[in-house]
């Protein structure tokens, strides 16, 4: 999740490995799908069928999590303001259980991200990793525009062996839009923070 998504290379065949990884990618997909579709049909009355109106498209489904990727990225791994403004709207907002409204703009945000970058770069503060928890993460489409992002990610900070330590595991829900044939989030709520020990 970490790895900023790379342009796909010419293939002629593909590897057992990789048809491995794909199978178990799907099925993990598929199972967090029929999760959340189980959950929403235990809430029906008895011998009521649901099906769902609007399933979110495969190509969709990939757009918004290469976006959501770049965006985790240039926040978690980069610490790259330019390319976190590029990822969201003008009227952004970040709300966290936490700390309540951290941004209601795109430039408050930025500029808050500017001088955590700068305190990490000088030893300020440490950095954090962050990981998506596989088969969390789900796509809605929200109109023709829109989509809804969730999941749940774990954080990590290094450890004074050199490695690293879980500290927190939360939810996320991102609120996408499209702009100008680009997909930009304009809304973050982070929440459901609980600390790993």
């Amino acid at each position: 999740m970490n790895a900023r998504p790379a342009t796909t290379p010419h293939r002629t065949a593909a590897t057992p490995r990789r048809f491995q990884l794909l199978c178990a990618a799907m099925l993990s997909l598929l199972s967090a799908t029929v999760v959340a579709d189980d959950d929403l049909r235990r809430s029906l009355p008895p011998g009521a069928i649901a099906e769902r109106e609007a399933p979110t498209p495969p190509a969709l489904e990939q757009a918004i999590a290469a976006r959501s990727a770049i965006l985790f990225d240039a926040i978690f791994v980069d610490c790259d303001p330019d390319a976190v403004a590029a990822t969201i709207a003008a009227d952004f907002e970040f709300h966290h259980d936490r700390w309540g409204t951290i941004a209601d703009s795109r430039n408050v945000f930025v500029d808050h991200l500017r001088d955590q970058c700068r305190r990490r770069a000088s030893g300020e503060e440490s950095g954090s990793r962050r990981e998506l928890a596989a088969g969390t993460q789900r796509v809605f489409p929200i109109g023709e525009d829109g989509a809804l992002e969730t999941g749940v990610h774990r954080f990590y900070v290094p450890a004074a062996n050199g490695g690293e330590t879980l500290t927190g595991i939360a939810r996320y829900t991102h609120l996408w839009r499209r702009e100008n044939d680009a997909w930009v989030v304009a809304r973050i709520l982070s929440y459901e923070h609980m600390a790993v020990r």
